[in-house]
């Protein structure tokens, strides 16, 4: 089984349109939420799918990112983010209950396998789960410069981002040659010096 990694850079804003406790819409933008940290119990890599899960760029917030990947790229495919209006960002809200947003069937973030993707942004819109979240209508996630590379180890590469270096060929190859030129040299003297005996 191969391993394979995953690497990003991220910063996200989060539009939420909810209904208040007066009955009347309103809007909140969340920005700036590039501080979360990964999640090791929930992110893992298979041989064709990747999830990484990113939490606490605000409390109880999690963002779960999942890659797929044919035989020569990789895409974003599933996004799903579980948030709450809890803490002081939220005052005018005093709701605690955990909502979910996702958005499934995904062709975004993609680049050839080994390559990495940069795009200038990418918003998406998500469908809310209703059972969890009534008075949450709407949630749009926006990606600010994202930088991706998904499936990092998978033998394929790109064309424009690696630089061989051929130090280690060049160092082993010089030594043989040095090793052969002795071998030569001490032949051919040792040859000379046991015939004059």
């Amino acid at each position: 089984m191969s391993t394979y990694r995953y690497r990003s850079l991220i910063d996200l804003s989060v539009e939420v349109v909810y209904t208040n406790k007066d009955k009347q819409v309103q809007s909140i933008n969340v920005t700036g939420l590039n501080d979360g940290r990964v999640k090791n119990d929930s992110s893992y890599c298979y041989e064709d799918l990747q999830l990484l899960a990113v939490e606490d760029f605000l409390p109880g917030w999690v963002l779960r990112l999942q890659f797929n990947k044919t035989t020569t790229e990789y895409f974003l495919s599933f996004v799903d983010l579980g948030f709450n209006f809890n803490g002081s960002n939220f005052n005018a809200l005093d709701d605690t209950t955990q909502h979910y947003a996702q958005n499934y069937n995904l062709k975004e973030l993609g680049a050839h396998l080994g390559c990495e993707h940069q795009s200038s942004s990418l918003q998406l819109d998500m469908n809310v789960v209703n059972e969890t979240a009534p008075p949450v209508t709407s949630v749009r996630l926006i990606f600010n410069q994202p930088k991706v590379l998904a499936f990092a180890n998978s033998g394929i590469d790109c064309q424009l981002a690696t630089r061989n270096d051929y130090t280690v060929p060049l160092v082993v190859g010089i030594s043989l040659c040095v090793l052969i030129v002795v071998v030569i040299v001490v032949f051919l003297f040792g040859r000379r010096h046991y015939r004059k005996l």
